[in-house]
């Protein structure tokens, strides 16, 4: 962090951008990114999405929070996002580092480099994004010449995998967190880092090291070096600067949260090419293998009028024509009645539609299918999760099916034609009557159509393998083999062969390799680092993931993953992830792994 970004000069993709697939993930420029003239005192930020392009564009937080970012004053944040393999062959070739694409500036000469880990089958892509960024890949590595490597997202919740590799750890939402970090970095900057250029290694790191102790002073962060495994497991702080247990932050109203209404509009489709309003955060139903379910409660809602508002002012400056209401479960906002018939009213004359994820069936539901109609159409999209109500009880997602057949019912006669559906396979206790209710519901809903027009429902089905979860109630249990889900996929593959349907089945290797991460303490960053070198990249993606790579890795590592995997825990062992508090007491979990037949 010595004469950082100001003065740099931008990369020059010039001699082989046209040679790489989809050049406009590089190029930058978008409608409504942020232009900042920059000067020497400025605090630079690079907000990283360990994916490509098209995922990383589409995902709410990293635009909430370059919206936070640059609206303080003296802090630039830029964007950078994983090249695909095509660009990062090219980049090797010609020696180009990674670079930022506002300006096309190298990110190794930012201050602070932030990445959004959403899943954990991104995290070859960050290692991947740190060695072309020609920044050492371990933090022990890194001193006050380097950025500040900092992180946040569903995956801080188990940060051990990856605790080699992260300076900070971001625990909870991050909107309140991002601005009193910026401010002790600011104040230290300033204070303590005048004159650097002439200091050696060793000072640089007892530098590095005095801010961390700073930063440790705020509530939510994690700071991995402060922390070592005691012989019981235990993971206890090793200094006095550290909290034993670290509580997991919260925004107390989402109503008076920072908000974006301008993010910057691709030259591409992405994957959600549309406005996205967060209407609600957490969830009130709380499914025992839901790991979000327990993670990012209480709930809170936003006020209809602030969701209009924000609705009319992002239409205003990005011009999409579908509105999507985000929440772990859009059903139950309590006033979407109210929200759909104000949209109604600004959607309808400009041909808009509007999108639910995330259904769930109550007595309102039925009403929202009257009032949406004269909208432009988008799938409905409803998670039964299990074909029988006797696994729905035990995961605690007892639906009322009955009702939701009429709900699909009525929304077929008011013109909707296609659905999806989410269900999960290798559920705790589930049999082969429990998959054949899953083929029967799937058939029934195909069916709903054929009695309005003749015609079978279209029905696309997603159907996942359960892996148990860290801060959930399952999270004691052990996964299904993969030899054990493959058969499972057959049997259901063989039964649902109906062309009205389109079955998509999660591959149960790529869940294997997320299970040995998401379960995984720091043991696992070896094997994350080897299967890196073995030239991992891409891993969430079908066609980029190698099994191999991962097979070796461990071998290499010398670390067998079935003990991550596959081994069920007594209550009382110590979970890598136990040091952070999410809101919900052990007891509490144990009690509910108890109510469900778990232990």
């Amino acid at each position: 962090m010595i004469n950082r970004t100001f003065g740099k000069s931008p990369v020059n993709l010039e001699p082989f951008l046209l040679e790489v697939r989809k050049p406009a993930r590089y190029i930058g420029n978008e409608f409504n990114s942020v232009s900042k003239g920059q000067t020497a005192d400025m605090i630079n930020f690079a907000l990283c999405f360990p994916d490509a392009y098209e995922l990383a564009m589409s995902h709410l937080g990293l635009k909430i929070l370059y919206s936070v970012l640059n609206n303080i004053e003296d802090v630039y944040c830029e964007r950078c996002f994983s090249p695909w393999t095509d660009m990062e062959e090219k980049m090797r070739e010609h020696k180009v580092p990674l670079f930022a694409i506002e300006t096309g500036r190298p990110i190794e000469t930012y201050d602070i480099i932030g990445f959004s880990l959403q899943y954990e089958l991104g995290y070859t892509n960050l290692l991947n994004m740190l060695d072309l960024s020609n920044i050492p890949l371990s933090s022990k590595d890194r001193d006050w010449s380097h950025p500040l490597i900092i992180a946040g997202g569903p995956c801080s919740t188990n940060p051990e995998p990856m605790a080699d590799f992260i300076d900070i750890f971001f625990v909870g939402e991050s909107e309140e967190m991002i601005i009193e970090f910026i401010q002790v970095f600011r104040d230290f900057k300033n204070t303590q880092c005048q004159d650097l250029s002439n200091k050696d290694k060793a000072e640089l790191k007892n530098k590095r090291n005095e801010l961390l102790g700073k930063l440790a002073k705020i509530s939510g962060l994690y700071i991995p070096q402060f922390y070592d495994y005691q012989p019981d497991s235990k993971l206890l702080p090793n200094n006095n600067l550290a909290e034993k247990t670290i509580s997991r932050r919260f925004v107390a109203d989402l109503d008076q949260t920072a908000y974006f209404t301008q993010p910057p509009v691709p030259y591409i489709e992405i994957v959600h090419d549309r406005i996205s309003i967060e209407i609600m955060r957490g969830c009130p139903n709380q499914c025992f293998f839901c790991q979000a379910g327990f993670t990012i409660n209480p709930v809170r809602i936003r006020k209809v009028d602030t969701i209009l508002a924000l609705a009319k002012e992002t239409y205003a400056s990005t011009g999409y024509d579908n509105i999507s209401f985000c929440a772990l479960s859009s059903a139950n906002y309590p006033y979407l009645i109210e929200l759909i018939k104000s949209m109604h009213a600004f959607c309808h004359p400009r041909g808009m539609g509007i999108s639910l994820p995330s259904l769930r069936v109550d007595p309102q539901f039925l009403g929202l299918i009257s009032l949406m109609e004269g909208l432009k159409k988008s799938g409905l999209t409803f998670a039964p999760e299990a074909g029988s109500r006797r696994l729905r009880k035990i995961i605690n997602k007892d639906i009322d099916i009955e009702a939701l057949k009429q709900a699909v019912l009525e929304a077929y006669r008011k013109g909707w034609k296609r659905l999806k559906l989410y269900f999960m396979i290798g559920l705790p206790t589930e049999t082969d009557d429990d998959l054949l209710e899953i083929v029967k519901l799937i058939e029934e809903f195909s069916a709903l159509r054929k009695s309005i027009d003749g015609r079978w429902g279209q029905v696309s089905v997603g159907i996942s393998n359960f892996i148990p979860k860290g801060h959930t109630p399952f999270q004691w249990l052990g996964m299904q083999t993969i030899e054990i889900l493959q058969q499972k996929q057959y049997f259901l593959r063989q039964r649902l062969k109906r062309k009205s349907f389109e079955v998509d089945f999660h591959d149960p290797a790529m869940s294997f390799i997320e299970a040995s991460m998401s379960r995984g303490d720091r043991k696992i960053g070896t094997v994350i680092k080897q299967a890196f070198e073995n030239g991992a990249r891409f891993d969430a993606w079908t066609g980029q993931f190698d099994f191999e790579l991962w097979q070796q890795a461990f071998v290499i590592s010398e670390i067998d993953p079935n003990e991550y995997v596959y081994k069920q825990k007594e209550f009382d062992a110590c979970l890598p992830w136990e040091h952070i508090d999410c809101g919900f007491s052990k007891p509490k979990l144990i009690e509910n792994a108890q109510i469900s037949g778990q232990g």
